[in-house]
């Protein structure tokens, strides 16, 4: 797999993130319209969704790799993997 890819699109498959049309939904839309980061309704959906997921280590390794700043990936909000590098780092 290149990590350059989101895991998806680089195994070629449809993850349970994914609608029909190939849009990856992230969870995190709602709660910032509402001025919350990470703590909604959308994002613990999103969660839901990635316990499902055949590429949710691959997925979180990604988002981890890229300093992904937004949505959920690998069923780990912004903060969660803000947390994991700053314990990596040190």
């Amino acid at each position: 797999m290149s990590r350059d890819l989101p895991p998806s699109v680089a195994y070629g498959i449809t993850t349970p993130c994914q609608t029909p049309d190939g849009v990856i939904i992230f969870g995190m839309a709602g709660d910032l319209e509402n001025g919350r980061r990470g703590a909604g309704k959308a994002s613990a959906a999103a969660r839901v969704l990635c316990l499902s997921c055949p590429v949710i280590d691959e997925c979180g390794t990604y988002a981890l790799d890229h300093g992904e700043p937004w949505g959920i990936w690998g069923g780990m909000s912004p903060r969660t993997r803000d947390l994991l590098r700053r314990q990596e780092a040190s």
